[in-house]
């Protein structure tokens, strides 16, 4: 073995051990190439054809364990880094977007924090009227951040701004197949909202039939 120049002999120096023969197959996956997997000195004779085919069996098993342990890895990684993020943005919301992130100091704003403040801690369903570009959902995710639901999600959508029948397929879901463009299922808002808060701009604006 040690006169093959495409045998690395590393191993044989730190371990003090002595390779007399050795069989080894590559670690793919549709991914690419992932390294070797190789045994050395079988208890009795060389290496044959049928030892390189049982290897190649258990290499893609190893090869596909390996890919998978790696994305999990890579998915804790995304997971944690997610998470800071949303507590960054959760923090950098409580502090900014409070009573003192909304202008205003006259009888009809100071009328408005009052009811801010009395639905913060309850659930119950608020309807914020208001012109185009008044800041209605401003005002609804200071009080979705400041009450009870604040580790929950917040979902907004502009009802208006999408026809019937993707507005119904985004409030509500649709499976594969359900429509022309169909190509997967896809969770609603109401859905990825849950146990939060989902505000509906422009409901006015949405079809008599939806």
């Amino acid at each position: 073995m040690s006169g093959d120049e495409r045998y690395y002999n590393g191993f044989n120096r730190i371990q003090g051990f002595l390779t007399r023969s050795m069989v080894c197959v590559p670690l793919r996956t549709r991914r690419g190439f992932l390294g070797v997997l190789y045994a050395l000195n079988k208890q009795q004779g060389d290496f044959r054809e049928r030892d390189r085919r049982l290897l190649e069996i258990l290499s893609d098993t190893i090869a596909v364990s390996l890919e998978n342990a790696r994305l999990y890895g890579d998915l804790k990684d995304h997971v944690h880094a997610l998470q800071r993020e949303r507590q960054s943005l959760l923090a950098k919301v409580e502090s900014g977007s409070g009573f003192n992130g909304i202008i205003g100091s006259g009888l009809p704003m100071r009328r408005m924090f009052e009811l801010m403040s009395k639905v913060m801690d309850t659930t119950a369903a608020v309807l914020i009227q208001g012109e185009t570009g008044t800041g209605k959902e401003l005002v609804a995710r200071v009080i979705h951040y400041h009450g009870v639901l604040r580790e929950k999600p917040f979902v907004a959508e502009n009802c208006g701004a999408l026809p019937e029948n993707l507005l119904e397929s985004e409030l509500f879901a649709h499976v594969k197949g359900a429509s022309t463009g169909a190509v997967a299922d896809k969770k609603g808002l109401f859905e990825i909202a849950d146990g939060g808060t989902i505000f509906l701009d422009e409901i006015g604006e949405m079809a008599p039939a939806m």
